[in-house]
């Protein structure tokens, strides 16, 4: 049957979108080619025509609008050229204005985004930009029987497993051999080993069974003595031959579990289920990042998590996946951005692991806050960005409580979220029942306040068997860092913890004195004793002996008050001084004690630690041994760790600039945010270690061995001095966005290792280029004038980019600029040769990028007149003679190349950095031969590290 005539009314409709619109258009191409009746392909042209400029009511986007009337031009001037066309009454078509009533309808479309709440297997079908890392992390549970997906809060760890990798081997059942049976997710809580037995008891046929509660009570007793016994007790459909369990949370067998045997019990049934003969069990552990190496030591998973490729940590979206993940679920439901909106979000989240719930959070409201089926520039500013718009929305909706419902509200908060012990900065959540939040004062404000929070996306809910059993949390820890409120209702909980640790550290210093009266509190100390004197019974005896002696201080200041009152300028000199000479160095004393005894906990040698750098003492520990000690927040100069053990021990967001770590251990290490300026790791030995948006500015980690899992990501390691390093094996340290290249010393072999890792990184989007950066620009901004200031800044900035390998094109510009100022300059008097040095300095940059921009031969002149300009002073210009070396030696002038090659690297004058990997397909042959036999010459005098990784560090 033939297909109707195409009414008038659809020959002039509008096409839907853009893609219709150029689907359309490949149609008509076909019809070309396949030479249609010229009078039918007429027609159809004309057709296309109406139709496409109709569709100009619906394009808004410039970029749309563009690529429309581009091809509306093609067609026209096609149309034009055709035999019976009348060309003398022909007029083109235009695509027509936008007719803002037609814009869809959004008001019954669901929300394409999720807000705070991670991905699930539901919301699959909105899960885009992740389909590498799924098929990355679906190779790896092919390989592995337990797979750990590692990474800090806010990676997508949870999104990537339930909306990326569950669905599609679901999907997969069927289409190949294997029928994968998914078990519901476990959440460990305060019960792993029930929260197991849950899932297992659903993911069976148990219809015959005993009732829900007493069967989970039977078996989890008898799993809790023969944790093997769990492979009893699979229960699949028939036809499943592969298993997975999902256990997303997983560091709460330690946050929220306090049953040690209870956790043992609850790994080892894990791990149990992977020897099911009946049955494939593929385990996937997602642990928060902070947590990961105490849950990898758990021995019964040891073994599996000292496989490196067992392991998984979701990289950052490129751009390209942060376009899929905001533009795909827009364009599912109608949403339109107006032009820049996009770009400016890919913008501020790019190379941001942890960003991706402040994006989401961030879609949602502008979702809510669209405008028709846009999004505008005035709702983005209303919004803010994705760092500004979780807190606007919080404070808005706290803003809105009352006085009384405020302080619920913090009560509420305080009951869901706690600060972690360590005072890392990683909060301890909690699923807490409603029926726990009513003990709280005044229940109906309770239910009042945690509607208003769960109505906003702040605060989960999970709906229980009964309203009693409704179960809260917040939606997600980056409701922590980005609530400057509730950080600070955090920061005041822990510091309580902290005072009551300082009093049991007081009774443990005065217990160790041999109840020395000086080690008693007094005045605000013992007050603030009193304050925890049921914390334990020598806190007790404490309190009694401080308030005893200041009775007796009582009696005593009544005595000598007169004398007092006549000295009394010199109270505060006179306390001072008794501080100082007796009370601290006691206190030093005992602090140093704490550090070299055997008996003392982790928490009480870190406030030992905390002590002696609030009191600007030395922290000598050289040679000592430290196990699980978090010290965050501290500065201290100089502090001496030579040759000590470091067992997961943390100095987060600190200063230790000229800290020396030389010839240590350092296993499950984490200095993430901390500055490390000057500092020595020279013959260490490091191990699943941490270095995250470090300062290593001109650290030194000369003849360290680099053992499993040493991570630098977002550091600074500018003239950094890798010489002579080791890596141990296959363990490579990962510099994730971190310009490796800018340290010193690394060899071609360690070159071409790290070099993978460089591939399509923006570093423009790095803390360490963006603040290089700010520097030259404000510093240009001073000097407008033409000037040999202004000279040395557009250098100084030119010089930046080359040695990031990054916009040589604007380098090359700065470049040239500046020696023109320069060369202005030189045509005045320069008696002292300051002029003819400073040219010389932009001629080497030029020739530096001239030099990665295949324009060798321009180097080269350019590097030549440079060392010419500089004779005399060869000694500060060995980096310019190296180059110059270089440049030679590609030039192919062999002899004259390896001469001034010595000259610039010879005992220890000059050690390439990024030369090694922006020049490294000229650094070759013979000029890479001699210049690895002279560096190995000039290696400083260090102690050799171990000669393989402690057997302590896994792997």
């Amino acid at each position: 049957m033939s297909a109707e005539p195409q009414s008038k009314a659809d020959a002039t409709a509008p096409f839907g979108s853009l893609l219709e619109l150029r689907r359309a258009h490949s149609e008509l191409m076909r019809s070309v080619r396949d030479r249609a009746h010229i009078s039918e392909l007429t027609q159809r042209i004309r057709d296309f025509l109406a139709r496409a400029a109709a569709t100009g009511a619906v394009l808004r986007a410039s970029d749309e609008r563009e690529a429309a009337q581009n091809i509306l031009d093609y067609w026209n001037a096609s149309l034009l050229t055709m035999r019976g066309v009348d060309r003398s009454s022909f007029t083109t078509t235009q695509l027509e204005p936008v007719d803002e009533s037609l814009a869809p309808d959004l008001s019954n479309k669901p929300n394409p985004y999720t807000g705070l709440s991670a991905f699930d297997e539901k919301s699959g079908d909105q899960f885009y930009g992740r389909e590498e890392a799924v098929r990355i992390l679906l190779e790896k549970i092919k390989r592995h029987p337990i797979v750990f997906i590692i990474g800090p809060i806010g990676s997508g760890k949870s999104s990537l497993v339930m909306a990326g990798l569950l669905p599609l081997l679901a999907a997969s059942t069927g289409r190949e051999e294997t029928a994968w049976a998914i078990l519901p997710t476990v959440i460990p809580g305060t019960e792993p080993l029930e929260a197991l037995l849950r899932a297992l008891y659903r993911s069976g046929q148990r219809g015959d069974r005993l009732d829900f509660a007493q069967w989970i009570a039977e078996q989890k007793s008898r799993v809790k003595r023969e944790p093997d016994a769990i492979c009893d007790l699979i229960d699949l459909p028939t036809g499943n031959r592969s298993a997975i369990l999902v256990v997303d949370q997983f560091e709460e067998v330690f946050t929220q579990c306090r049953d040690p045997a209870e956790r043992d019990a609850f790994v080892a049934a894990l791990v149990a289920l992977t020897q099911a003969t009946e049955v494939q069990f593929k385990i996937v552990l997602i642990i928060r990042e902070d947590m990961a190496e105490q849950s990898l030591q758990l021995a019964p998973i040891r073994p599996f998590a000292q496989d490196l490729d067992a392991r998984f940590s979701p990289p950052p979206p490129t751009r390209g996946e942060l376009l899929q993940m905001i533009t795909l679920p827009a364009k599912a439901v109608g949403l339109e951005f107006d032009e820049g909106i996009v770009d400016e979000l890919c913008k501020e989240v790019l190379g941001e692991v942890t960003a991706l719930p402040l994006l989401q959070f961030t879609l949602s409201q502008l979702w809510a806050a669209r405008e028709g089926n846009r999004v505008t520039w005035a709702v983005y500013r209303q919004v803010g960005r994705p760092r500004e718009a979780l807190r606007h929305t919080t404070e808005r909706v706290y803003s809105s409580l009352s006085p009384e419902d405020q302080a619920v509200a913090k009560d509420i908060f305080l009951k869901l979220i706690a600060p972690s012990a360590s005072g890392a900065g990683a909060a301890v959540r909690r699923r807490v029942r409603r029926v726990v939040l009513m003990q709280l004062p005044e229940p109906d404000r309770v239910n009042r306040v945690l509607e208003q929070f769960v109505e906003a996306g702040l605060i989960r809910l999970t709906p229980g068997l009964s309203a009693d059993d409704d179960r809260f949390e917040i939606a997600h820890e980056a409701l922590v860092a980005n609530w400057p409120l509730l950080e600070e209702w955090l920061r005041e909980e822990r510091q309580k913890s902290e005072r009551k640790l300082q009093v049991i550290t007081t009774v443990r210093l005065w217990q160790q004195s041999g109840h020395k009266p000086g080690y008693l509190p007094f005045g605000a100390a013992l007050k603030e004793a009193e304050r925890y004197v049921d914390a334990a019974p020598e806190v007790r005896e404490l309190v009694a002996a401080g308030r005893s002696r200041a009775r007796r201080l009582v009696v005593y200041v009544g005595v000598t008050i007169v004398v007092l009152l006549s000295i009394i300028p010199l109270g505060g000199l006179i306390f001072d001084q008794y501080q100082k000479r007796y009370v601290i160095p006691a206190r030093e004393e005992a602090w140093n004690a704490i550090l070299k005894s055997p008996t003392a906990s982790a928490s009480e040698k870190a406030e030992a630690i905390r002590g002696l750098a609030r009191n600007d003492l030395s922290l000598n520990l050289n040679k000592l041994t430290l196990d699980d000690v978090a010290v965050n927040g501290i500065e201290t100069q100089g502090a001496k760790f030579i040759e000590a053990h470091l067992n997961n021990v943390r100095f987060e967001r600190s200063n230790l600039s000229n800290a020396a770590f030389s010839q240590s251990a350092i296993v499950g290490g984490k200095f993430d945010n901390t500055s490390l300026e000057l500092s020595r790791f020279d013959g260490a030995m490091i191990a699943d270690t941490t270095f995250s948006n470090a300062k290593l500015y001109r650290s030194i980690f000369d003849r360290a061995l680099f053992c499993q899992d040493v991570q630098f990501s977002m550091s600074d390691v500018r003239s950094a001095s890798f010489r002579s390093v080791t890596f141990e094996g296959r363990h490579v340290p990962q510099f994730n966005w971190t310009a490796w290249w800018l340290a010193v010393g690394w060899s071609m072999q360690q070159v071409q290792s790290l070099a993978a890792q460089s591939s399509g990184v923006n570093y423009k989007d790095t803390p360490a280029f963006k603040s290089e950066m700010q520097y030259y620009e404000k510093w240009l901004g001073t000097v407008p004038e033409p000037t040999l200031a202004r000279a040395m800044a557009l250098n100084g900035k030119a010089w930046a980019l080359a040695t990031y390998g990054i916009d040589l094109a604007d380098a090359e510009r700065l470049s040239q600029e500046a020696l023109t100022i320069v060369r202005r300059s030189a045509e005045k008097p320069d008696e002292s040769g300051s002029v003819a040095r400073e040219e010389a300095n932009e001629m080497d940059t030029l020739a530096y990028i001239q030099m990665q921009t295949d324009k060798m031969s321009d180097a080269l002149e350019n590097l030549k007149a440079a060392v010419q300009k500089v004779q005399g002073h060869e000694a500060t210009f060995n980096a310019v003679i190296f180059r110059y070396a270089l440049a030679q030696f590609a030039a192919g002038q062999r002899d004259e190349a390896i001469r001034h090659l010595a000259l610039a690297v010879d005992s220890g004058k000059y050690f390439p950095s990024h030369e090694m990997y922006l020049l490294r397909q000229h650094i070759r042959g013979e000029f890479l031969t001699n210049l690895e036999t002279l560096m190995s010459k000039n290696l400083p005098i260090s102690a050799p590290p171990p000669a393989t990784c402690l057997a302590n560090s896994p792997g």
